[in-house]
């Protein structure tokens, strides 16, 4: 293979490098850059012939990085994110400011605290986009692959190159329609075990907070009912003798048909904001970050 002048290679084709390999796929890459995918194969050509390596193997329907692409990627991964940090002006008018943000999350942090962040964000700043993406059980694989800026998520998420921020503690309580004779009465752990669950696990995908400690207990929910999401549960819970444990924080919306008392176990988790080195250091995700985290402040307590 012929080899190339390094110093021929820009950071754009250092860039289409990073994400074909982000993607492991080069229709994918084009797609996430909005360019030809021609324009992606040339480019990773020309790579090919500077480090005199294929790169990419194809197996399949899939592409598979080489050891030395592996080695690359490490190497210059660093050096793009930190160039396109140094271009970025560091002055920051938000009144003025004209740009996009995505967001992840799922129903939950929209119900809870988004629709509070969107309201004010467009008092402060007009010109900002909000762009809002489920996130589902892939909410870090999104944030990697450049398809959010942020990630709101009550997991716990530990990688490289990867920040966060604790916004508001939450804990579960039990709702039911306020006719269930269970909406009477101080539950028991027997009473949670014996009454019919509505339980929200997105696709199957979500194990819910509460499961451990009441594994621990030795206490097992007889699931009735499963939901991808918690867009449906009040409407699920109306008009049936169902119960669900749900978010003191999220349940604070239903209807007065719902009734909502207190679960006879105590279980709390927090939430989450996580971002990455690509948005660290550039003055509208700072700004950003520091109007959630004012926000929160003033509508929860951590």
């Amino acid at each position: 293979m012929k080899t190339a002048n390094p110093l021929s290679i820009d950071f754009s084709t250092l860039n289409i490098f990073i994400i074909v390999y982000e993607l492991k796929s080069f229709s994918a890459a084009s797609l996430k850059l909005q360019c030809n995918q021609s324009t992606i194969s040339y480019a990773i050509d020309r790579l090919r012939k500077v480090f005199n390596d294929p790169l990419f193997i194809r197996q399949g329907n899939q592409i598979t990085p080489t050891l030395r692409c592996h080695e690359l990627v490490k190497e210059l991964s660093p050096i793009v994110t930190k160039y396109q940090q140094l271009s970025v002006t560091e002055q920051f008018d938000p009144s003025n400011a004209v740009g996009d943000v995505t967001i992840a999350c799922s129903f939950y942090e929209q119900s809870v605290f988004l629709n509070i962040f969107i309201k004010e964000l467009h008092k402060s700043s007009p010109g900002i986009k909000v762009k809002i993406i489920r996130s589902g059980t892939q909410g870090l694989l999104k944030l990697k692959q450049v398809d959010c800026d942020f990630l709101f998520s009550p997991m716990r998420l530990d990688a490289s190159e990867l920040y966060k921020k604790t916004l508001w503690s939450d804990y579960y309580v039990c709702a039911m329609d306020h006719k269930n004779p269970l909406a009477k009465k101080a539950l028991t752990l027997t009473d949670l075990s014996s009454a019919k669950h509505v339980l929200v696990t997105y696709d199957g995908y979500w194990q819910p907070i509460y499961q451990q400690k009441l594994f621990e207990l030795g206490v097992t929910l007889n699931s009735s009912v499963e939901l991808a999401s918690l867009s449906a549960l009040e409407m699920t819970l109306s008009d049936t003798q169902l119960i669900s444990l749900t978010s003191a924080k999220f349940a604070s919306g239903f209807d007065r048909q719902i009734k909502v008392v207190d679960a006879p176990v105590t279980i709390s988790f927090d939430n989450h904001l996580y971002w990455t080195t690509r948005t660290h250091n550039d003055p509208m995700h700072r700004w950003l970050r520091q109007l959630i985290t004012v926000l929160c402040s003033q509508h929860f307590s951590v």
